[in-house]
């Protein structure tokens, strides 16, 4: 054996060890720089048209330029109460999905080092619609209005349909979003653009039939301390009674045997109206019906005199009146036979001025109708004035 191979021989360990000492040495110098921040050079706000398709390259730089892993991911959030703009990154590239507003991140791999920037997505199409009933509850055979608004507001194509996806039966809906009660019960309506069928809202609507609850009386003039209002009731239903306003002037009994609403009068001295309520509940349905309860005592009138009055012309005299009880709830009117003289009344008299005499007389005379209304009865004086003037 040469002595140049048995040289080589014993120096091949040495070579190998040399050789991987240097490779690990350059591997490490390669991988070994890491992130320490991103800055992207894009505007503060993008902004895109999504009609006309627009797009945006993000320009950024990852620090230091040598670093070992450059790689970003693309990830964006709602800003506030605005419109989401949804987006989609693509060879760096945003472009827009839906109109809106978006914060948008770009994010290192190494060390998650963020930044970012607003894309504003502009667009006339239609996003989105939201509608509303201009009654949630109607009766049978009457109607009720879909209102809808759309945004943007300026979106060009406002097409809708109206369709009845529950209680078929229950309402029908024309192509102008007008509803008819059929039947009562609960429906919804789906209200769809004919542009994006993606594009819809939902309303509910209730329809009651008017004759679930009727009352036989809606006005009442008594003057007794209580009474009873017959009522009719169609089908099952929870029923329920109240005093509208003071419920300390009525107390409320219903009487479901007999069908009747029993009221009494908490103050015998009341005179007055009041007025209460019977509700009928039957699932979702719900019918009010009211009655005007009035209570008239028994009411006396009279003059205050019984002769007749003479009044000169161009001066006033009094017809003093009495009303019994004092203080009774009533209404007093006054009316004249002629034109000789004027009327007026002004708390329990009627005060009457002379104006002329008919032509070649010196005399005239008016009869004076006083009338009471007390609810319950109408009272009706009557007294002769005569008006004279200067002989």
């Amino acid at each position: 054996m040469s002595k140049k191979l048995i040289l080589l021989i014993l120096f091949l360990p040495l070579i190998l060890m040399l050789c991987l000492f240097t490779a690990t040495k350059m591997v490490s110098l390669v991988v070994s720089v890491p992130v320490s921040s991103i800055q992207i050079t894009s505007p503060e706000v993008v902004y895109l048209d999504l009609d006309e398709e627009e797009t945006h390259e993000i320009e950024y730089t990852v620090y230091p330029t040598n670093a070992g892993n450059k790689s970003v991911t693309f990830s964006s959030e709602q800003i506030g109460d605005e419109p989401f703009a949804k987006l989609s990154y693509v060879d760096g590239k945003i472009v827009p999905v839906t109109s809106g507003k978006a914060l948008v991140y770009l994010t290192t791999v190494d060390g998650g080092f963020k930044d970012s920037f607003i894309v504003q997505v502009e667009s006339n199409a239609l996003q989105s619609i939201e509608s509303s009933l201009s009654l949630d509850q109607i009766f049978v055979g009457k109607t009720a209005n879909i209102l809808t608004e759309f945004t943007p507001a300026g979106a060009p194509d406002k097409l809708l349909r109206y369709e009845v996806t529950e209680g078929e039966g229950v309402v029908s809906v024309n192509a102008q979003g007008v509803v008819l009660g059929l039947g009562a019960g609960k429906a919804k309506i789906k209200i769809i653009s004919t542009a994006n069928e993606e594009v819809f809202d939902e309303v509910e609507i209730t329809v009651v039939n008017e004759n679930l609850l009727d009352l036989a009386q809606t006005e009442i003039v008594t003057s007794a301390l209580s009474g009873s209002i017959k009522y009719s009731l169609s089908g099952e239903a929870t029923l329920a009674c109240n005093v509208v306003g003071d419920s300390s002037l009525l107390s409320l009994t219903l009487d479901k045997d007999n069908s009747e609403l029993d009221f009494t009068f908490l103050d015998e001295s009341f005179v007055g109206s009041v007025t209460v309520s019977l509700t009928a509940t039957s699932g979702d349905l719900l019918v009010t019906r009211t009655c005007i309860i009035t209570r008239a005592l028994d009411v006396s009138a009279e003059w205050a005199f019984d002769n007749n009055v003479a009044v000169k012309v161009g001066n006033t005299a009094t017809l003093p009146f009495v009303i019994t009880p004092s203080g009774a709830d009533v209404t007093v009117t006054v009316s004249l036979s002629n034109d000789y003289i004027t009327a007026t009344v002004m708390g329990n008299e009627v005060v009457v001025k002379g104006l002329r005499v008919p032509t070649g007389s010196t005399l005239g005379e008016t009869l004076v109708t006083l009338t009471v209304d007390s609810g319950k009865e109408v009272i009706t004086l009557t007294k002769t004035v005569v008006v004279f003037s200067e002989l």
